[in-house]
């Protein structure tokens, strides 16, 4: 949660780069808490650092002694912080802004009433998430799209022996990974008219650069070792 302090878009960035988790929970609770914890491994260096890191988060929280951080994601703090860029950054590498902190608030609770952007922003990533799902397996009643059908359903029901690719799915929202869960858990899927259509005889290949970076490095020291 460090890089939100910094409040550095480039920083930011170049950890998402690096394949730093925007959902990760912080366990970081408050300054009351985190001192009887760890009271004796406290030096007064260390609880002014904790004492700052309140101050700069907690202005819209009800009471900073008592509100708790944990379960913050980064959003949250970019939220809090009402830095744009970040957001948009954050964002745009699959920070979920439907991720809850441990008293069941989402980012958007924390942006003050002078972040409509903030607002706005989230709002806007949370229908195109919700137009990425129905592109797959076709929008819910009422909805725009409703009898378009989806992609991966229709697909899948005029060729049940279909080959499947789905790249860099790392990159694909958690929505997205959850209706997978259902394809590989039971074999099927339901469709947005509620429609089951089977997919065990379909081939799924998923492809992701998650460890691009690790093989990349294996191949590195492997090579110095035979010279």
């Amino acid at each position: 949660m460090l890089i939100q302090d910094s409040r550095g878009k480039q920083c930011v960035k170049y950890l998402l780069s690096k394949g730093a988790n925007p959902n990760l929970a912080d366990e970081y609770t408050n300054v009351n808490d985190m001192v009887k914890k760890y009271f004796s491994q406290f030096i007064d260096n260390e609880l002014g650092n904790l004492i700052t890191r309140e101050d700069e988060f907690s202005d819209r929280l009800p009471t900073s002694t008592i509100s708790t951080f944990k379960g913050f994601i980064c959003l949250h703090y970019a939220v809090l912080l009402d830095n744009l860029s970040i957001i948009q950054v954050l964002i745009e590498h699959h920070a979920d802004p439907l991720l809850a902190n441990e008293e069941g608030h989402l980012p958007a609770v924390y942006a003050g009433s002078s972040s409509k952007e903030c607002k706005d922003l989230i709002l806007e990533y949370e229908k195109r998430h919700k137009h990425e799902v129905s592109k797959l397996i076709g929008s819910p009643p009422d909805y725009v799209g409703y009898g378009d059908g989806g992609q991966l359903t229709d697909s899948l029901a005029k060729c049940p022996t279909a080959v499947v690719l789905f790249d860099e799915i790392d990159k694909a929202h958690p929505e997205i990974l959850t209706i997978m869960l259902q394809l590989f858990d039971e074999g099927r899927l339901t469709d947005g008219k509620s429609k089951t259509v089977d997919g065990k005889q379909a081939v799924y290949v998923l492809t992701s650069n998650l460890a691009s970076d690790e093989i990349a490095e294996y191949h590195k020291t492997s090579d110095k070792q035979k010279k």
